[in-house]
C-alpha cells in the first residue's frame, strides 16, 4: 500500500511542476519492490527545480523540498537534487531554498545523495547562493548531516565507505565573499567527523580510514583571512582537533598509529599568518598546540614511538617569528615549548627512551631568543629558560644517560653552550644575567657536575671541560 501511495504522490508533484510552473520544475521518482516512499515539493521557480529519485531494495524513505524565487533562470543549476538509494532502510532528506533578490545567477543550490547498502541517513539543507553537496555512502548503517546556510560559495563532499561511520558538516558564509569548502572521506569502520566553518575563505579536507578515528574541525576566518585544515588519520582509535579563528591559520594534522591524540587552537583575529604541523606515526602518542598572534610557527613530528608527548603554546606579540620545531621518536619522551614576544627559535630533537626537556623563552625581543636541544639515549632531562630582550642563546646536547642540563638566561648578548659525552650522570648548571656572558661546558665520562653562575654586571666568559669520572666544578662570575 506505502508503494502505491508514493507513486502517487510523485505523480501529483510532477504534474504539480508541469502544470502550474510552466518548463520549470521536475520530477522524475522510479521505485522498486516493497515499502518505499518518496516526496517532492516543489515550487515559486521559473525555469528552477529538478528533482530525481530512484530507491531500490526495501523501506527507502526520501524527502525532498525545493524552493526557487526563479531568479536564476540562466543558471547550471536553480535547485537540483538527485537521491539514488538501493539496499534497505536507508533514508534521505534534502531541503533546498534558493532566494535571491538581485537575480543572481549564482543563485543555484545542487545536492546528490548515492545511498547503497543498509541502514543509510543522509540529511541535507542548503538555502544560500552557490551551494554544493555530495554525500555517497556504501555499506551499513552510515550517517552524514550537511548543512549549508550561504550567502557565499559553500561546497562540500562527503564519501563514506565501511559501517558505522558519521559526518557532520556545517558552513555559513556571512556575505558573498565567503568562499568555504569541505571534503570528508571516511574508509573503515566507525569514524566520525565534525565541521564547522563560518569565515570566507575557509577550507577542511578530512580523510580516515581504519576504525574509531575522530575529527572536529572549527574555523572561523571572520578576522577578514583564509583558514585551512588539513587532517588525516590512518588505523585506529586517533583524535584529532583542530579550532582556528581570525585571520592566517594553517593546519595540518597526520596520524598513523593508534590512539594518538593531536589538539590544535590557533587565532591570529585579523593578522595573517600562523601555521602547526603535527605529525603522529606511533602509538598512544599526543601533541597539544596553542598559537595566538600572527608570527607564530610550530611544527611537531613524533615519529614510530610510543607514547610520545609534545606541548607547544605560542603568543606572538611583535613583527618578529616564535618558531619551535620538536622532533621526538623512542619512547615515553615529553617535549614542552612556551614561547612569548617578538622572535624567538627553539629546537627541540629527542631518541631514546624516557628523556625530558622543557624551553620557556618569555618577552623575547626583536633580536629574539634560541635554544637548540638534542637529546639521545635514556632518562636524560635539559630545562631552557630564557627571558630578555636579547640576543640570547643555548644548545644542549646529551647523548649519554642519566644526563640534567638547565640553563637560565635573562638579558642581551648571553650565550650558552653544553656538551655532554656518552657517559652517565653528568649534572650541569648554568645561571647568566645582564649583558655578555659567555659559558661553554663539556663533560665526558661519568658523574660530573658543573655550575656556572654569571650575575655580575659586567661581561664574563667561563670555559669548562671535564673528562674521566666524579670531577666537580663551580665558576662564578
Amino acid at each position: 500500500m506505502k508503494k502505491y501511495l508514493a507513486l502517487g504522490v510523485s505523480a501529483i508533484a510532477l504534474f504539480s511542476a508541469s502544470a502550474f510552473a510552466g518548463p520549470g520544475n521536475n520530477s522524475v521518482v522510479t521505485q522498486a519492490t516493497d515499502s518505499n516512499v518518496a516526496s517532492v515539493d516543489q515550487d515559486q521557480s521559473s525555469w528552477g527545480s529538478n528533482s530525481n529519485v530512484e530507491q531500490t531494495g526495501t523501506t527507502n524513505t526520501s524527502t525532498v523540498l525545493q524552493r526557487d524565487d526563479g531568479s536564476a533562470v540562466d543558471s547550471l543549476h536553480a535547485n537540483d537534487s538527485a537521491i539514488i538509494q538501493s539496499g534497505d532502510n536507508n533514508n534521505a532528506t534534502v531541503t533546498q531554498r534558493s532566494q535571491n533578490a538581485d537575480d543572481s545567477p549564482s543563485a543555484q543550490n545542487y545536492s546528490g545523495v548515492y545511498q547503497s547498502g543498509t541502514g543509510a541517513i543522509a540529511e541535507v539543507l542548503q538555502v544560500g547562493q552557490a551551494a554544493y553537496s555530495y554525500i555517497n555512502q556504501l555499506d551499513v548503517d552510515q550517517t552524514a548531516f550537511v548543512e549549508q546556510r550561504g550567502p557565499g560559495a559553500d561546497s562540500s563532499t562527503i564519501n563514506q565507505e565501511g559501517s558505522g561511520h558519521t559526518a557532520d558538516l556545517f558552513q555559513r558564509g556571512p556575505d558573498n565573499s565567503a568562499i568555504l569548502q569541505s571534503t570528508i572521506d571516511q574508509i573503515g569502520d566507525t569514524n566520525a567527523s565534525s565541521v564547522t566553518q563560518v569565515g570566507y575563505d575557509a577550507t577542511s579536507s578530512i580523510l580516515q580510514s581504519g576504525a574509531f578515528n575522530t575529527a572536529t574541525v572549527n574555523q572561523d576566518s571572520n578576522g577578514d583571512g583564509p583558514a585551512f585544515s588539513d587532517i588525516l588519520q590512518d588505523n585506529e582509535n586517533n583524535i584529532a582537533e583542530v579550532t582556528q579563528q581570525g585571520g592566517g591559520s594553517s593546519s595540518m594534522i597526520t596520524q598513523t598509529g593508534t590512539f594518538g591524540t593531536a589538539t590544535v587552537d590557533q587565532d591570529s583575529t585579523g593578522g595573517g599568518l600562523l601555521d602547526s604541523v603535527v605529525t603522529q606515526n606511533g602509538d598512544t602518542d599526543t601533541a597539544t598546540v596553542t598559537q595566538q598572534g600572527a608570527n607564530a610557527l610550530s611544527d611537531v613530528n613524533q615519529d614510530l614511538g610510543v607514547s610520545l608527548v609534545a606541548s607547544v603554546d605560542q603568543n606572538s606579540t611583535g613583527s618578529g617569528q616564535l618558531s619551535s620545531t620538536i622532533y621526538q621518536t623512542g619512547e615515553i619522551n615529553t617535549a614542552t615549548v612556551t614561547q612569548s614576544g617578538d622572535t624567538a627559535l627553539s629546537d627541540i630533537h629527542q631518541e631514546g627512551y624516557n628523556q625530558l626537556a622543557t624551553v620557556t623563552q618569555i618577552n623575547a625581543g626583536f633580536d629574539g631568543h634560541t635554544s637548540s636541544i638534542a637529546q639521545i639515549d635514556n632518562d636524560n632531562i635539559a630545562t631552557v629558560t630564557q627571558r630578555g630582550a636579547g640576543p640570547v642563546s643555548s644548545t644542549i646536547e646529551q647523548s649519554g644517560e642519566l644526563m640534567e642540563a638547565t640553563v637560565d638566561q635573562n638579558g642581551t648578548n648571553l650565550s650558552s653552550d653544553i656538551f655532554q659525552g656518552g657517559g652517565s650522570g653528568n649534572l650541569a648548571s648554568v645561571t647568566q644575567k645582564h649583558d655578555g656572558k659567555s659559558s661553554y661546558v663539556s663533560q665526558d665520562g661519568s658523574g660530573h657536575i658543573v655550575t656556572v653562575l654569571q650575575n655580575s654586571n659586567t661581561a664574563a666568559s667561563s670555559e669548562v671541560y671535564q673528562t674521566g669520572s666524579f670531577n666537580t666544578a663551580t665558576v662564578s662570575q
